[in-house]
């Protein structure tokens, strides 16, 4: 899932991939993005990674053919892993080609949102009690924390609706017609999710 330049130059060279879309895959660019190039979809989306009042994006790009689906990400990609692990001997997942692999990461990647929610959430009640309870300047402090958390969040997932949505509305010659209500319910969750 991690290759360096060297094996991102191969790959560019076996499957004919445009260098601008290998390089922005191997790049710490934080922006999703889809880009339709001759004979593939390139597509970058990000999960997110608590860790403590924090939140990391963690980066996707996917390079979507006829025959292929390749993934670049610097580190281990918890929905990648999941699908992967939820599927493990499972033939018949992987006869459903390669447009439902794709559609299972990212399903796995816009429902892993939803516990974010939940944390924040959760974090929103405590302040809440706290504030009319009594106000202290840790309180204070803690609401500021979470208004970091929460805008830090939806600048991962708010740009990924377009990606989501143009894929979800992208008749090629890759992925059939009927297939594309699968990532439009990908799209109707992220909205969900974007508009909590």
């Amino acid at each position: 899932c991690a290759p360096d330049k060297k094996e991102g130059e191969g790959l560019s060279k076996i499957f004919n991939l445009h260098f601008l879309s290998v390089e922005d895959a191997l790049s710490d660019g934080v922006i999703s993005r889809f880009a339709d190039f001759d004979g593939y979809i390139f597509l970058t989306v990000f999960d997110v990674l608590l860790q403590g009042e924090k939140m990391f994006p963690k980066k996707l790009s996917v390079f979507f053919g006829k025959n292929f689906i390749i993934t670049f990400c610097k580190t281990d990609f918890a929905p990648i892993d999941k699908v992967l692990k939820s599927h493990e001997g499972d033939i018949n997942f992987f006869k459903k080609g390669h447009a439902f692999i794709l559609y299972s990461v990212l399903e796995e990647l816009v429902d892993g949102f939803f516990p974010v929610l939940d944390n924040i959430a959760e974090s929103i009640d405590r302040l809440e009690t706290e504030v009319f309870s009594h106000v202290k300047k840790q309180t204070i402090s803690h609401l500021f924390k979470l208004k970091r958390k929460v805008i830090s969040f939806r600048r991962v997932v708010n740009p990924q609706r377009d990606v989501i949505f143009r894929l979800s509305r992208h008749e090629n010659f890759f992925v059939s017609h009927d297939f594309l209500i699968y990532f439009g319910d990908i799209y109707n969750r992220l909205l969900r999710v974007s508009e909590s």
